[in-house]
């Protein structure tokens, strides 16, 4: 079963996987139903309530409209995901945020089937199913509900997968694997661009482990010289390539024609989306000591005393079973059998269906106890990085040991009987994503986001469970990676039973904190009509949705730190001051809340410039603050306040 199109496990009988396919739709069934329930419940309200949502669906309305993104207005991040929901908004003929959440919803489900897919090449049915679990519950936790956050993982994922399988096919069916995985690596930029740099910078590092491999093998085997050996193995990898930049080409003229229906160009893309975003995140050295700062100063997973001892305990009886070297590790012993089948489909049931319960019985909230639980259990995965880690080094070790493969491949790593190189290839260029992705913040959270190394990580951690041979311990850490559905983000949905029935945020339930956010959006709409201006400062795209009111008419999309660049400042200025807003909201009021978020990436940004602004002159010269409103900013307690230019006072600043 060496073709890509099959499993690779080759002891599983064709029964076991059809109970593999059958529990991941299964799951997926679940998967959906629960959602019915909850993805309208998961609103974080304002920015800072616990995290960004709904930044795509308002500026995809400006595209709706036929705005030039890059030249009307300009943000830093690439279309795609604004494309998609303009889309949906054209069908459905309303925007609403609900629309955002349910797409980010659906890539979590495909996330999950490429999880599946990654582990059913390189593991057995049983693992594959736990795996495909485990990686949508991690999927499901993240809080920031932006769509482009999702898109383009979902690409990274789809990118790697398709990598693996070239990696796992005959060579004249590897061509077209390779072709997908180019072409998915480059329309990860349509999307994001760290993401895509990641990505991109991934398989440059599998790849490298893989040259390395080979080199080492012909120098160490026949004695070749250092130079032929790597040409050798340079030469190997020349077609993959070949068809793999042939892919990237595609992706790349996609990126060009999108931008070409939209009025748009590469170069004022190429302008906002990496010039400006990278001066933004503070620059390009910065980034890359971020990179270096996760691999030296922040913990991978927690270390205490219990769980470093069952760690080593893990991987001792796994390497007593079987020596953990090149392909062994694959040989997962696993099966699934009819009983394990039901077994593992009757707790996917009782975890879905207990969380449907759950909110359709509007419990309020998760006990205390139970959540403290639940969410120490979102770390579980980080122990596969360790798992991953110690793979890395085994084959390292192993690297001249040879797969048993035909003569012509006899010295090249990743061929069709050398899962184990391909295993560390691969999750190699996942975690190389991953790192670069997270380089916009200055702490590593190596499963805060739906980044690619997930699958990897929950694969390695079950190849090396299963391999204890301890009874029932395969099952439990299964068991286990599904409780964090349990955790903050479902409490946060327990909490929201007040059902909005109009506006942007029609068909969602908010808890007291939104119903708050709701009341401070009709204030709003009482004091500005529907053809007069709003500005929130600093700006939150969601807001500016539920506010449902022009914005000033600025080139800047969003007047956030991290979003706006200083080459907009001035002309934005001078807009500002010669058509003032109707109404100035800011949130949070407190300045040193919104200032310790901006010292994140920049303590003198163009948006601080706006802020004071409004702040010191413009407010207290032309504004009355007519509202304030509660609300959290990151954790603290802050408020929203609504200001309303003053009835006898200019609507615009004199020069």
């Amino acid at each position: 079963m060496n073709d890509s199109s099959s499993p690779s496990n080759d002891t599983a009988s064709a029964a076991e996987w059809a109970r593999a396919h059958r529990l991941l739709a299964w799951q997926s069934a679940l998967f959906l139903a629960l959602c019915w329930w909850y993805v309208p419940r998961l609103n974080n309200n304002v920015i800072g309530d616990r995290e960004f949502t709904g930044w795509v669906g308002p500026i995809a309305e400006r595209f709706v409209a036929g705005e030039i993104p890059y030249v009307d207005f300009v943000f830093p991040i690439p279309p795609g995901s604004f494309v998609l929901l303009a889309l949906v908004q054209q069908l459905t003929g309303q925007a609403i945020l609900i629309q955002e959440l349910w797409a980010a919803s659906i890539c979590h489900l495909l996330m999950a089937w490429l999880a599946y897919a990654i582990a059913a090449q390189l593991s057995s049915p049983r693992t594959a199913i736990f795996v495909a679990a485990g990686s949508l519950i991690t999927a499901m936790q993240l809080p920031k509900e932006c769509l482009y956050d999702h898109t383009s993982q979902l690409c990274a994922w789809a990118s790697v997968t398709t990598g693996l399988y070239a990696f796992r096919s005959e060579p004249a069916k590897s061509a077209r694997w390779w072709l997908s995985a180019g072409f998915l690596t480059s329309a990860t930029l349509i999307f994001k661009q760290s993401t895509a740099v990641g990505i991109g910078a991934g398989w440059l590092f599998g790849l490298a482990y893989l040259i390395f491999v080979d080199t080492y093998r012909l120098r160490q085997d026949i004695g070749a010289p250092l130079g032929a050996a790597v040409g050798q193995a340079f030469g190997w990898r020349r077609t993959d390539v070949k068809h793999f930049s042939y892919g990237l080409g595609l992706g790349v003229a996609l990126l060009w024609a999108l931008l070409w229906s939209l009025d748009s160009g590469m170069g004022p893309f190429i302008q906002a989306v990496f010039s400006d975003a990278s001066g933004l995140k503070g620059g390009k050295l910065p980034l890359l000591l971020n990179v270096l700062s996760y691999l030296f100063n922040f913990d991978a997973y927690r270390g205490s005393l219990l769980f470093l001892g069952l760690m080593i305990y893990a991987g001792f009886r796994s390497s007593r079973a079987q020596p953990l070297s090149l392909n062994k590790e694959c040989e997962d012993p696993g099966d699934l059998t009819v009983a394990a089948a039901w077994l593992i489909a009757t707790v996917l049931f009782c975890t879905f269906g207990a969380a449907i319960l759950l909110l359709a019985a509007n419990i309020s909230s998760i006990p205390p106890i139970i959540l403290a639980g639940t969410e120490g259990l979102r770390l579980l995965p980080a122990f596969g990085l360790g798992f991953g880690c110690l793979f890395l080094v085994v084959h390292l070790f192993y690297a001249r040991q040879l797969p048993p493969s035909g003569p012509s491949e006899r010295h090249r790593a990743g061929g069709l009987g050398d899962r184990g190189h391909v295993f560390v290839a691969v999750g190699l260029t996942a975690m190389v994503c991953s790192l670069i992705y997270n380089t916009s913040f200055v702490r590593f959270y190596p499963f805060y986001y739906n980044n690619p190394n997930i699958p990897f990580a929950f694969l390695a951690l079950h190849l090396i469970i299963s391999r204890t041979r301890l009874p029932g311990a395969a099952f439990g850490i299964f068991a286990l990676s599904l409780l964090p559905l349990f955790s903050i983000k479902m409490n946060r949905a327990l909490g929201a039973q007040t059902p909005v029935l109009g506006g942007h945020w029609m068909g969602l339930q908010v808890n007291e904190r939104g119903a708050e956010m709701l009341r401070a959006a009709r204030t709003v709409q009482s004091l500005a009509a529907a053809d007069e201006t709003v500005l929130v400062l600093p700006e939150d795209v969601q807001l500016v949705g539920l506010f449902n009111r022009p914005r000033p008419t600025i080139r800047g999309a969003v007047l956030f730190v991290d979003q706006y660049a200083a080459r907009l400042l001035s002309d934005d200025l001078l807009a500002l001051r010669r058509d003032l807003p109707k109404v100035v909201v800011v949130h949070p009021n407190e300045r040193v809340l919104w200032e310790r978020v901006f010292s994140t990436w920049s303590v003198d940004s163009a948006t601080h410039r706006v802020m004071y602004e409004f702040l010191f002159k413009l407010l207290p010269q032309h504004y009355e603050r007519k509202a304030s409103f509660r609300s959290v900013y990151f954790w603290r307690q802050g408020t929203m306040d609504i200001w309303v230019r003053k009835s006898s006072g200019p609507s615009k600043e004199s020069p």
